[in-house]
């Protein structure tokens, strides 16, 4: 038997939406270094990711986030 096999049946809940999902479809997430890192589901890593960008971007050139109609 792989290890493979064995974390792709093992279910994490993502830290951010509270869901079951299997390992293989979870990332570990780090928003700041030092940071504690949580294991966030693909949806929720991707949206944490954006939220990120847009804080960094607001905070290195001082401006103010645009939300835009999606």
């Amino acid at each position: 038997m792989s290890a493979t096999s064995l974390l792709e049946r093992e279910e994490i809940e993502c830290a951010y939406c509270k869901d079951s999902k299997p390992a293989s479809e979870t990332t570990w997430f780090m928003a700041e270094p030092g940071e504690k890192s949580v294991r966030l589901c693909d949806f929720c890593y991707e949206e944490a990711r954006k939220q990120l960008r847009l804080l960094r971007i607001v905070r290195n050139r001082g401006d103010y986030p645009l939300e835009a109609a999606s």
